[in-house]
């Protein structure tokens, strides 16, 4: 098998897996603005203040949920023994195989949902202000706050989402969602009782940390400035950017493993 990258082929490659994933695409992307549709309705005929607070809620399930979904069945075609053999056996490179999969789940996506929300919340603001009578708003993906947080914010975990999904279709060759979801919880879980742990070495307690980060802060300034400055933002963006590069390696040595 030839490994050296090729463009042309990559391509047919995509062309193969959105032959093979559209029906399920649209179908899901159908059912859902069907139900913002409905939800729609009584938002507007109630509370049509609250529209695009709706569409925000609506926009972040169809974004987060539809990376974790597609993320997830991403390698879905080597689960089945009738089609695996022969995906696995296509002309093209183990980084081709695993790069279109990850553009089309996550890169592609990620625009896709984009697009698509943006104008089907235009349609919906101005079918339902016309008929209903009140001020037109569009919708803007990219004005969403979460407090006082810039807007990027809002979409810093979206890589992580897809590649702890990602990486759970590589790795499990049955269930690959539901698998992940426990393992996910298996691993949060543990990560909790170590944060636990540390707080209880450092401060000694549970209840008396904010006494103790007094403390700190008044003998140590530089010491009580990691905690509460360095620390947080260190783990905000070491989970935003390193850990999904690490999960996304070991979901390229994951498929080719499984290729081999």
């Amino acid at each position: 098998m030839n490994q050296t990258f090729d463009i042309r082929r990559s391509f047919d490659l995509l062309k193969l897996n959105l032959h093979l994933n559209r029906k399920s695409f649209f179908l899901t992307l159908l059912g859902f603005f069907g139900f913002v549709f409905i939800t729609s309705f009584f938002v507007a005929n109630n509370v049509p203040m609250l529209l695009n607070r709706m569409h925000t809620i609506f926009y972040f399930i169809l974004l987060y949920g539809g990376a974790a979904l597609m993320g997830g069945s991403a390698f879905r075609i080597l689960n089945r023994p009738d089609k695996s053999i022969a995906y696995l056996s296509l002309p093209a490179s183990t980084f081709e195989k695993y790069l279109i999969p990850w553009l089309f789940t996550g890169i592609v996506w990620a625009i896709v949902s984009m697009v698509s929300y943006m104008a089907f919340a235009l349609m919906i603001n101005g079918l339902w202000s016309g008929v209903m009578q009140f001020p037109f708003t569009a919708f803007n993906p990219f004005e969403i706050c979460i407090g006082r947080s810039p807007v990027y914010e809002a979409y810093m975990p979206y890589f992580l989402v897809h590649s702890i999904f990602f990486l759970g279709a590589a790795a499990f060759r049955k269930n690959a969602i539901p698998k992940t979801l426990l393992t996910g919880f298996i691993l949060q879980s543990g990560f909790t009782f170590l944060n636990l742990m540390m707080m209880l070495i450092l401060f000694g307690n549970f209840t008396g940390m904010d006494q103790q980060m007094k403390l700190i802060e008044a003998d140590q300034q530089n010491l009580a400035y990691f905690f509460r400055e360095v620390l947080p933002q260190l783990i905000k963006y070491s989970f935003a950017y390193v850990i999904p590069v690490i999960f996304y390696v070991a979901a390229f040595f994951k498929l080719k493993e499984r290729e081999a």
